[in-house]
C-alpha cells in the first residue's frame, strides 16, 4: 500500500515546546562531571549510605538506586499532591533524565478495608510500574525518604490534552490512531493480570506526535482476578474489572471525539457492554478505511503536481532539458511517476463502487 505524510498542519512537537512539563525538562541541564560522579560512588560504597544530601559543595542530592546507579534530584516539584510529589532526576551513570516519585502518604483502601503502610504502597507501584514497562530503578530508605526512578512518558495528561484539540482539531486519521492506542493500552493491562483502578483523565498520558496513549501511577494497582474462559485468550475483564477500568477510562477519553460520530459511537458501546476485543476489531476496520481515503487524497495531490509537471514542459528537446532540471526532475523520474499514476488509477477502477465512496 501506498502511503504518505500526514496531512495535517498541526506542528505537535512546537506546542509540546511550550507546556510547562516541557519548559521544566528542558532547563535540568546541570549536572555532576565525571570525577564528582567518580567521588560520589566511592563516598556511597565506602560509607554504605544510599543517599547524599545536598550541601554547599553538592548542588543536586544524590541517590543510590538499588542497581547501583547513582540518580541526582533537581530543585522543586514537579507536582505534589496528599500522596507524594514527583520530581526531576538524573541517571548520573547514563546521563538520562527520568521522573522520581516519592510516596509521602497512604489511605484506607475501601476495597480491602485495610489501612496500607507506605512501605507496602511503595512496593506495590514499583512491581505493577515494572511490569507496565515504566519502572527504571528505585530506593527505599525509610517512609520519609523513598524513590521509585521511572520513565518519562512524552505528551501531556488526556486532561490536558482534551484543552489542546479544542485550537487544534484531529484528523480522521489521527483520532483513529489514537482510539486504536487507547484500546491496546487497556488490552495490555489485560494481559499483564493489572487492574489499575485509577484511569482518570491525569493518570492517561496521549502523545499527540504519533497519537500514542501510556496509562501511568500505578499507586492503586492490583493483581487482575482472570475470568475462566474456553477460548485460548482471554478478550475482556470480568464485570468488576470492567467498571473501575475500562469504563472509567472510557468515559474519560470519550471527551475528545464528537457526540455519534463511528468512534465515539464504538466507545460508548465498549463502556457499556465491556466486549474490549469486539472494539478493538471495529476501531481497526475503521482505522483502515481512514489510511485508505487519507492514501486516496493524498495520491490526487501527488497526481496534481505531476501533470502541473508535465504541463509546464517545453515542446523542443532543447527547452524541455532546461525545464526539468528548473523544476528539480528527470525524464525517468517524471516517467516513473506517470506509470505509477496509471497503474493505481486502474488499481482503484476495479475496487466496487461501495470502497471507492470510503
Amino acid at each position: 500500500m501506498l502511503t504518505f505524510k500526514s496531512d495535517n498542519n498541526t506542528n505537535w512537537k512546537e506546542i509540546l515546546k511550550k507546556q510547562n512539563f516541557y519548559k521544566s525538562r528542558n532547563q535540568c541541564g546541570d549536572t555532576y562531571s565525571a570525577t564528582q560522579i567518580e567521588e560520589l560512588q566511592r563516598e556511597l560504597n565506602e560509607t554504605g549510605k544510599n543517599k547524599i544530601k545536598r550541601n554547599a559543595d553538592l548542588n543536586f542530592s544524590v541517590i543510590k538506586g538499588t542497581s547501583g546507579d547513582l540518580f541526582s534530584l533537581y530543585h522543586g516539584a514537579i507536582t505534589s499532591g496528599d500522596y507524594g510529589r514527583l520530581k526531576f532526576a538524573r541517571n548520573l551513570n547514563n546521563g538520562e533524565l527520568y521522573l522520581m516519585k516519592q510516596q509521602t502518604y497512604v489511605e484506607i483502601d475501601a476495597e480491602f478495608e485495610k489501612e496500607e503502610t507506605i512501605r507496602e504502597r511503595f512496593d506495590r507501584e514499583c512491581q505493577f510500574s515494572h511490569i507496565a514497562g515504566i519502572h527504571v530503578d528505585e530506593r527505599y530508605i525509610d517512609d520519609k525518604h523513598n524513590y521509585q526512578f521511572i520513565r518519562i512518558i512524552e505528551g501531556v495528561p488526556l486532561s490536558h490534552f482534551i484543552e489542546i484539540i479544542k485550537n487544534q482539531p484531529l484528523t480522521a486519521l489521527e483520532e483513529a490512531k489514537l482510539a486504536l492506542s487507547f484500546l491496546k493500552a487497556l488490552e495490555r493491562l489485560s494481559k499483564n493480570n493489572i487492574k489499575h483502578r485509577d484511569l482518570h483523565p491525569g493518570n492517561i498520558m496521549i502523545d499527540p506526535i504519533d497519537m500514542k496513549v501510556t496509562f501511568i501511577d500505578y499507586g492503586k494497582a492490583q493483581e487482575l482476578q482472570t475470568v475462566e474462559s474456553d477460548s485460548e485468550e482471554r478478550d475482556e475483564y470480568s464485570e468488576e474489572e470492567n467498571i473501575s477500568d475500562i469504563e472509567e477510562a472510557t468515559k474519560s477519553i470519550l471527551r475528545v471525539f464528537q457526540p455519534e460520530t463511528d468512534l465515539h459511537l464504538i466507545l460508548r458501546n465498549l463502556k457499556r457492554d465491556r466486549q474490549l476485543h469486539r472494539a478493538l476489531d471495529s476501531v481497526n476496520a475503521y482505522k483502515v478505511s481512514q489510511e485508505r481515503k487519507h492514501n486516496r487524497n493524498a495520491f490526487a495531490q501527488k497526481s496534481q503536481n505531476v501533470f502541473k509537471k508535465r504541463k509546464a514542459k517545453h515542446t523542443s528537446f532543447g527547452d524541455q532539458k532546461e525545464n526539468n532540471v528548473e523544476i528539480g526532475i528527470t525524464s525517468d523520474e517524471e516517467a516513473a511517476d506517470g506509470n505509477l499514476i496509471e497503474k493505481s488509477l486502474s488499481l482503484i477502477s476495479t475496487l466496487p463502487c461501495s470502497k471507492r465512496r470510503m
